[in-house]
């Protein structure tokens, strides 16, 4: 009788392992979804960061050119305004 009683004991057991083991599975499981979302969570926001430079890029190269045409202007009003200008009287 007493093999009886160690086979149940060791069935108990083994339907413990399973149950564990199934419960593994679905954490694994579970785990690789996570992982998946957070690999195209990152690709998004890699894309994202991707456009935002190229429009920061964009922009500052839109604001250099509108510095230098800024720049031209104030040197061709200056140039303008010493024309019109009378010439300095020297001191004697």
């Amino acid at each position: 009788m007493a093999w009886i009683e160690r086979l149940a004991e060791f069935g108990k057991v083994l339907v413990t392992i399973n149950r564990d083991v199934t419960d593994f599975r679905e954490t694994l499981r579970e785990m690789r979804d996570d992982v998946k979302s957070l690999q195209l969570e990152m690709s998004f926001l890699r894309e994202r960061l991707a456009r935002v430079e190229a429009f920061q890029s964009a922009t500052r190269a839109e604001i250099d050119a509108d510095l230098s045409r800024f720049k031209s202007e104030v040197e061709r009003a200056e140039t303008r305004i010493s024309r019109l200008l009378p010439e300095p009287r020297k001191r004697k």
